[in-house]
């Protein structure tokens, strides 16, 4: 029989901008939270202040949790708190008495493969797992509304849900462990690809002597309009800014492993090929720390650099 709510013990490993969000949501949600804090210690503060309590490792945290959320930057840095010599997988589970084995949700965005790797290594140590990246922003971790798309067990996927539900709107089940993953890679390749095209799109308009803030306005009610093109406009029309929180290295990363993907199942084509290229050109060109909407100034200058 699962929990009640307020009995279930979270863990929260990654205290960024969305790990901020999430755990001020389990916390409203009733979750008893422990957390692994980082070096910079302002979230784990303000989290502690709320209510959570800290843990010195990540095996400790496994040990007080009966949940494990992880969002993450890098496969590496999951493989460490999962698996590395003092990661959640070595937690000696029979220090505290619990009716099932410990999940582990996995919230980064990562491969297809990595995922069913992550599954058979915390499986052998005797925990369960579900890969559930997440879409959305900072604002809505906090506001409890992001979107989780997630791969798993059912068994696992139903525990996971209740769990999902404190800091997500919508929760997207997709079958076996790492079909979450494979899902988000679709979707950020399609808005990355998007990104992309938004960037020549606009230097061409502007090249043409077209106003922008009646082009926005114009496309607005038109086949251009995206999510995307939505999210940049203030930017392209001079009258504010974006929202975005993810840098061109992190967009070119996910792009690649998209394509990873696609090569995979033998579905890449010429545009994912393309993407990868051109963010490559402006992680090359120093730009990785910067984040995506600063991709339209890079291909303006460049445009206007030919001139």
């Amino acid at each position: 029989m699962n929990k009640p709510m307020n009995s279930v013990h979270v863990g929260l490993v990654g205290l960024g901008l969305m790990g901020r969000g999430i755990g001020l949501s389990l916390l409203r949600a009733g979750h008893p939270l422990h957390i692994l804090p980082h070096k910079r210690r302002e979230t784990a503060e303000e989290l502690i202040a709320a209510g959570a309590q800290e843990a010195a490792t990540p095996a400790e945290l496994g040990r007080r949790s009966d949940v494990v959320v992880s969002c993450l930057p890098s496969g590496e840095a999951v493989e460490h708190v999962l698996l590395g010599p003092s990661g959640i997988a070595r937690s000696d589970l029979a220090a505290r008495p619990r009716s099932e084995s410990l999940l582990v949700i996995e919230c980064s965005t990562l491969t297809p493969e990595m995922g069913l790797a992550l599954e058979s290594a915390v499986s052998e140590a005797g925990l369960a797992f579900v890969d559930a990246p997440l879409t959305r922003g900072p604002r809505e971790a906090v506001e409890g509304k992001l979107n989780a798309f997630v791969g798993g067990e059912p068994h696992a996927v139903e525990r996971a849900t209740p769990v999902l539900r404190a800091f997500c709107e919508r929760v997207f089940s997709f079958g076996t462990a790492g079909s979450g993953y494979a899902a988000k890679l679709v979707n950020n390749f399609l808005a990355f690809s998007a990104l992309v095209s938004v960037a020549e799109a606009i230097a061409t308009a502007d090249s043409a002597g077209l106003d922008q803030a009646t082009l926005m306005e114009a496309i607005s009610v038109s086949g251009g309009q995206s999510r995307v093109l939505d999210g940049l406009a203030p930017v392209i029309a001079g009258s504010g800014s974006s929202r975005s929180i993810v840098t061109l290295a992190t967009a070119n990363k996910d792009v690649a492993y998209y394509l990873d993907l696609a090569r995979s199942l033998g579905t890449d084509g010429p545009v994912a090929h393309g993407v990868v290229e051109r963010l490559s050109t402006a992680i090359d060109a120093g730009l990785g720390d910067r984040l995506t909407p600063d991709y339209l100034g890079f291909i303006r200058d460049r445009k206007a650099s030919r001139s």
